[in-house]
């Protein structure tokens, strides 16, 4: 559920426009409801995707290097797009309205400054949180591989290595690699999806007991039976 919500809320993406300060004001402001949509959804979703990989991680195994490293490397990266997305979808159709309402030079110019370096952020945040996210399905990869879940296993490590060299070797198409990333992530999502839904897996009451192990003479974790 959470890739088709990224799919949808690509597809409403705000365009963007303009050439001069004053033409990017007008636009961010004019598509800030639009915007405050799209990347508020993907704030949400990515918090939605924490909980989900907590929940595989669980099954996968915490005490697997492999799985706290993929926890650790995704959380990262959702974190560095949370940041993105908020600068993007929030703070800069918020300066573009607040500039224009002053309608002065001074206002224009300071507008300029403040889009220059929430756009300078945009531009480091993005990439490096989707780095982080492919180190992250890379390392989950490896662990579902071991698993035996080799379809999504194996489509994931081939995803991580491409969306950790991506930044570097494809810099120049900018845009369209952020958005193949998104996509790479919504295909790993729906294959872990499927792979969750054929497994064999234990019940909830099996799997989230955790008693202490029992010792004899020591009262915590004894078998009381």
């Amino acid at each position: 559920m959470c890739a088709l919500a990224i799919v949808a809320l690509l597809s409403g993406h705000p365009s963007g426009g303009g050439h001069t300060v004053a033409e990017v004001l007008q636009v961010e402001a004019r598509d800030r409801v639009r915007d405050g949509v799209v990347h508020g959804g993907f704030i949400v979703i990515s918090a939605i995707l924490i909980v989900c990989l907590a929940g595989l991680s669980r099954i996968l195994g915490w005490t697997k290097a492999s799985v706290t490293m993929g926890f650790v490397a995704f959380c990262s990266g959702t974190g560095a797009l949370m940041m993105s997305m908020t600068l993007d979808g929030l703070v800069v159709p918020a300066i573009a309205t607040r500039c224009l309402s002053e309608g002065t030079t001074q206002a224009l110019a300071s507008a300029q400054t403040l889009l220059l370096f929430c756009g300078t952020c945009i531009k480091v945040l993005m990439p490096m949180g989707q780095s982080f996210e492919g180190a992250g399905i890379l390392a989950y990869s490896v662990a579902m591989i071991a698993r035996r879940w080799v379809l999504a296993g194996g489509f994931g490590v081939a995803a991580g290595i491409v969306m950790l060299g991506a930044p570097l070797l494809f810099a120049r198409l900018g845009p369209h690699v952020l958005i193949g990333g998104f996509v790479i992530l919504c295909v790993w999502y729906w294959g872990v999806a499927g792979m969750l839904y054929r497994a064999d897996l234990p019940p909830p009451s099996d799997a989230t007991a955790a008693p202490f192990p029992s010792y004899p003479g020591i009262g915590i974790g004894a078998d009381l039976s």
